[in-house]
């Protein structure tokens, strides 16, 4: 069984295996740089490079993405999110019609931070970064559209940040 999940996956081992050949000190793409996927660019297919290209990236975003959470600098943090969402629908290519509209039509908003798509891709739902106090009228807006432009119902959870996990020692 094939699935559209896993060919990225292939896609991705393809590409690795690629560089390991060409770079022998790479063992996986956390040690990868933009560089060596461009620079065996000519060795991939367009689909692998991309699926490559992207992860190469992304690898880089999540420690921007830990580092302006360590700031406080939330910015940062939601041009971050936009970023990712733009690789996910271009390079890795998980995205569909409804999950670019609602990123593309919140990034518009002075009041949304940032937003993508969340989970494996190829439908579901978006994550958004919005300013406190500006939920109701985000939602309500996007609501409308949404139904305007695709005659479905936008359903939004509200979720909030919390402290994370914790290590509790017993005495």
């Amino acid at each position: 069984m094939t699935s559209a999940y896993n060919q990225r996956r292939q896609q991705c081992e393809e590409g690795i295996a690629i560089v390991k050949n060409n770079f022998p000190e790479i063992s996986s793409f956390r040690d990868c740089k933009e560089q060596h996927i461009t620079s065996l660019q000519h060795l991939m297919s367009a689909a692998v490079f991309k699926r490559s290209h992207f992860v190469v990236k992304e690898i880089k975003r999540v420690i921007e993405a830990c580092a302006a959470l360590d700031k406080g600098d939330i910015q940062t943090l939601g041009q971050l999110m936009f970023e990712t969402h733009e690789g996910l629908s271009t390079e890795y290519e998980v995205s569909c019609a409804e999950l670019d509209f609602l990123v593309h039509t919140v990034k518009k908003e002075n009041a949304v931070i940032g937003s993508r798509l969340m989970g494996g891709g190829f439908g579901g739902c978006t994550i958004n970064l919005i300013k406190k106090g500006s939920e109701e009228a985000i939602k309500t807006k996007l609501s409308k559209l949404y139904m305007e432009t695709f005659g479905i119902e936008l359903k939004a959870y509200d979720v909030k940040i919390g402290n994370g996990t914790s290590l509790y020692t017993s005495k």
